[in-house]
C-alpha cells in the first residue's frame, strides 16, 4: 500500500498487478509441469530398461536443460522474481507473514537443489556414452527421486500460497502492545510527523505513547483532538484503516474560523496530546460499486475509503472538487496513483463537475459517498434522489447545510435539573441550555461530530440535514436540532 504523503513503497497499478499475477501463475504452472515431465521420462527409462529409450530421453532433457545457456531453469527464476514483485509491491510483503517466508524458502530450496543435483544429473546423463552402467543408474535415481521431491516442495508452496496460514511474524520481545486509555477514556499520543500538503493544508501524524498500537478504526471515522489550549476539534482520519501504528489527519487552515485549525497549524513534532478514540458516523458499507464525491478538505474521510475499496478490488470512481489547489489536499498524489479513476475539478480556474452526467454514467446499484460543503452535498443528494433512485446516498459535511437550524420557531426544553428552558427563534438549544447552567459537552457545534447528543424522553425532534445520515427520533443534537412545541430531554 502506498503512502501518498512521504516515501512510498513500490506499488503496481491494478492492471500491472493482474498481469504480473497472471505471469507468475503461468510460470509456476510451467515449472510444476516441467518437474512432472522430467519425473515421468526418468521413470519411463527406469521401467523400460531399453538403452535406446534412455538415450533419446536423456537427449531431450539435456536440450531443455541447456537451451539458451540456462534452459528450463529460467522458468524457476521468473517464478521467483514475479512472486517477489507481487510480495514487495503488494500488501503482503516478503517477510511479514510466515506463509510468505515458507513459500520463499521452498522456492529457493527447489532452485538451489535443482541446480546442484537435478541439472548436474541431466548433464551427466546427456553426455555419458554408457547409459546402462552403475554411474548412469545412480544419476537416474537422483533424477527420479529428486524431481519427485522438487515437485512435492513446489506443491507445498502452492498450497501455502492459497491458504495463507500461520499469521504474521512476531519478533521476540517486540510484540506490539495496544494503547490503554486514561481514566476519562482519552488516549495519549505524540505528534510524530507534520507535512505541509498544500500552503493551507497540514497533515499531522499521531502515534501512541510509548509506540503502542492505537485502537482500530473503520473508514469514515473521526477522532476528537484535544489541543494545548483545551479546545477540542474533530477531524476525519485519512490514514489506512489497516495500520494501527499511527493516525493521520489533514487540517485546512481557516483564518476566519473558530481558531481550532490555526492551533493545529501551530503544533510541532514531538508534542504530546490527548485524543478521543475514533468513532464513525459515516461508515462505509458494502456495495457493488462506488462513486465518491469530495469537496475541498472533505477528501480526508474519503481517502481511507478509497484504500479499502481498492484493496478488496471493487470498482469505484472519485470526483474531487475544490476552489483552488491550496484547498485540494492530496489531489496530485491521488491522480498519479489512480489516473483513470480520479476526476479533479478546480472550480476557481476551471469548470464545475457535471453531476447530472456523472450520475447518469454510473452502473445500477452504485453507492454514492459524499463529503464536503453543505451546498455541494445538498445538490448531490437532490440529484441522486431525483435522477438515480436506485443509488444509495451517504454523506458527511463539515459545515451546516442549507437546511441547518441556527434559527427557526421558538420551543421549550424540559429538563430534570433546571425545569423548562426556553429556546428563542435565533438561538440554538445548546446556547439556551448553557445559559441556564445546564452543562452539555460539545465540540463541532455543527451537528457533525455527535458529541452533544442527548436522549429524547418525550416529544419529536426536528433534525437538519447536517446531522449524520439517518438521525434517530430518540436523539437530539442541541447544537442544531430543534422541536415543535415542547420536548423533554435526558439532561
Amino acid at each position: 500500500m502506498s503512502n501518498i504523503l512521504g516515501i512510498r513503497r513500490p506499488t503496481l497499478s491494478r492492471r500491472a498487478k493482474r498481469l504480473t499475477l497472471l505471469f507468475h501463475v503461468v510460470c509456476a504452472i510451467g515449472w510444476l509441469t516441467y518437474m512432472v515431465l522430467v519425473a515421468l521420462l526418468a521413470l519411463q527409462v527406469r521401467l523400460s530398461g531399453d538403452p535406446d529409450v534412455a538415450t533419446s530421453v536423456y537427449a531431450v532433457l539435456y536440450y531443455f536443460n541447456t537451451v539458451g545457456g540456462v534452459g528450463a531453469g529460467a522458468v524457476s527464476i521468473l517464478t521467483l522474481a514475479s512472486g517477489l514483485v507481487l510480495a514487495v509491491a503488494g500488501t503482503w510483503g516478503a517477510v511479514k507473514y510466515w506463509w510468505t517466508i515458507a513459500k520463499l524458502a521452498a522456492t529457493l530450496f527447489v532452485i538451489v537443489f535443482g541446480y546442484l543435483v537435478l541439472r548436474s544429473a541431466i548433464r551427466d546423463l546427456g553426455t555419458m556414452g554408457d547409459t546402462t552402467g552403475a554411474r548412469a543408474e545412480a544419476e537416474l535415481g537422483h533424477l527420479v527421486y529428486g524431481t519427485l521431491l522438487g515437485f512435492a516442495v513446489l506443491l507445498f508452496a502452492t498450497v501455502v500460497s492459497y491458504l495463507k496460514p500461520w499469521g504474521t511474524v512476531r519478533r521476540p520481545g517486540n510484540r506490539p502492545v495496544s494503547a490503554v486509555p486514561d481514566d476519562d477514556g482519552r488516549l495519549r499520543v505524540k505528534v510524530r510527523r507534520i507535512v505541509e500538503v498544500t500552503d493551507r493544508v497540514r497533515a499531522v501524524e499521531l502515534v501512541g505513547a510509548g509506540s503502542r498500537l492505537l485502537p482500530a478504526f473503520t473508514p469514515g471515522a473521526h477522532l476528537g483532538l484535544h489541543l494545548p489550549s483545551g479546545t477540542v476539534r474533530h477531524y476525519s482520519l485519512c490514514s489506512p484503516s489497516i495500520d494501527r501504528t499511527y493516525y493521520r489527519i489533514a487540517v485546512l487552515r481557516e483564518d476566519r474560523g473558530r481558531g481550532g485549525s490555526l492551533e493545529v497549524h501551530r503544533l510541532r513534532e514531538g508534542m504530546e496530546l490527548r485524543i478521543d478514540p475514533p468513532r464513525n458516523v459515516f461508515p462505509l458499507g458494502l456495495h457493488p460499486s462506488y462513486l465518491f464525491v469530495a469537496g475541498g478538505i472533505g477528501i480526508t474521510p474519503i481517502m481511507a475509503m478509497l484504500e479499502q475499496v481498492d484493496r478488496i478490488g471493487l470498482p469505484w470512481r472519485l470526483v474531487y472538487t475544490g476552489r483552488s489547489p491550496s484547498t485540494m489536499a492530496y489531489a496530485a498524489g491521488l491522480k498519479q496513483r489512480w489516473p483513470s479513476r480520479v476526476e479533479l475539478y478546480c472550480t476557481g480556474s476551471g469548470p464545475r463537475p457535471n453531476l447530472v452526467d456523472i450520475l447518469a454514467r454510473q452502473d445500477r446499484g452504485t453507492a454514492v459517498y459524499g463529503c464536503g460543503p453543505g451546498p455541494l452535498l445538498d445538490s448531490l443528494r437532490d440529484m441522486t434522489e431525483t435522477l438515480r433512485p436506485d443509488m444509495e446516498f451517504h454523506s458527511e459535511q463539515f459545515a451546516p447545510s442549507s437546511g441547518g437550524s441556527g434559527s427557526g420557531s421558538a420551543f421549550d426544553i424540559e429538563t430534570q435539573s433546571r425545569g423548562v428552558v426556553n429556546v428563542a427563534p435565533q438561538q440554538t438549544a445548546l446556547q439556551a441550555l448553557n445559559e441556564k447552567g445546564v452543562a452539555v459537552e460539545a465540540s463541532c457545534e455543527m451537528g457533525v461530530c455527535g458529541t452533544c447528543r442527548l436522549s429524547v424522553l418525550e416529544g419529536d425532534p426536528v433534525h437538519p440535514d447536517a446531522v449524520g445520515e439517518a438521525p434517530s427520533d430518540r436523539d437530539f443534537y442541541p447544537c442544531v436540532s430543534r422541536a415543535q412545541g415542547r420536548i423533554t430531554l435526558d439532561v
